[in-house]
């Protein structure tokens, strides 16, 4: 039977000869890199000397935006019938470049069973304090009429009423350009203007005043011969 004594006396002797060995000999160690992913990319050649010498391209610019301008229109015809005496009502209807103002032409009829025309001219804006307006006209490139007088339409006071429609409106003829002016009679500082594409406006004249002819002019008495004295 064996006995194992440990004896401290050789425990201290072996540490101090490994800690000789490893003072004289210390161990190398690897030092810790860190794992990357390289990307390869492709080389990007720098500019040469004219390209950093170039200016920069000027910044585009925008197109030009045209005005805004409202297509020439045609008449807006509608035809329908009173609903008490069954008469033939037609309202004919064409607004200026700006989609605002208009004209309408109306056929109706009156209390002793005649058919009339009405034709009256909105413009919107416009504020009449007096009875009517002076009403400055031109038809294309002809000369200008001036100095009509237009009344105003009851109970509104931006609506112009043609006080002899038939004469006017056989002035005008298809896609002729009409430009009018009307300044109130009570202040010649409020004006008013609008331009009129008349785009089939032959038919529209045809449909109107076949439905309202225009009437005879007014019977005028016989003349009377005035004998002289002898």
């Amino acid at each position: 039977m064996r006995i194992l004594i440990f004896l401290p006396g050789y425990a201290c002797g072996l540490a101090t000869i490994v800690g000789a060995v490893l003072l004289f000999n210390p161990p190398q160690f690897q030092p810790w890199v860190p794992r990357t992913h390289v990307v390869e990319t492709a080389a990007v050649p720098s500019p040469t000397t004219n390209e950093r010498l170039a200016p920069a391209p000027a910044p585009a610019q925008p197109s030009p935006v045209p005005p805004q301008r409202m297509p020439a229109r045609g008449w807006t015809i509608s035809d329908d019938r009173d609903p008490i005496d069954d008469g033939q009502r037609i309202i004919a209807t064409l607004r200026d470049e700006t989609g605002k103002a208009k004209i309408e032409l109306g056929c109706k009829r009156s209390k002793d069973g005649k058919n009339f025309l009405i034709a009256v001219v909105l413009l919107p804006g416009f504020f009449m304090t007096g009875p009517g307006a002076n009403v400055a006209y031109r038809i294309n490139n002809d000369p200008p009429v001036d100095g009509e007088r237009w009344g105003k339409f009851p109970d509104s006071s931006n609506t112009l009423w043609i006080l002899e429609p038939y004469p006017f409106l056989r002035r005008l003829r298809d896609n002729d350009s009409l430009f009018i002016r009307a300044r109130d009679l009570a202040s010649d500082t409020r004006m008013q203007e609008a331009r009129f594409n008349l785009a089939n406006y032959a038919a529209t004249l045809t449909t109107l005043t076949t439905a309202c002819p225009e009437p005879p002019p007014a019977a005028l008495p016989p003349a009377t011969k005035t004998q002289g004295k002898k």
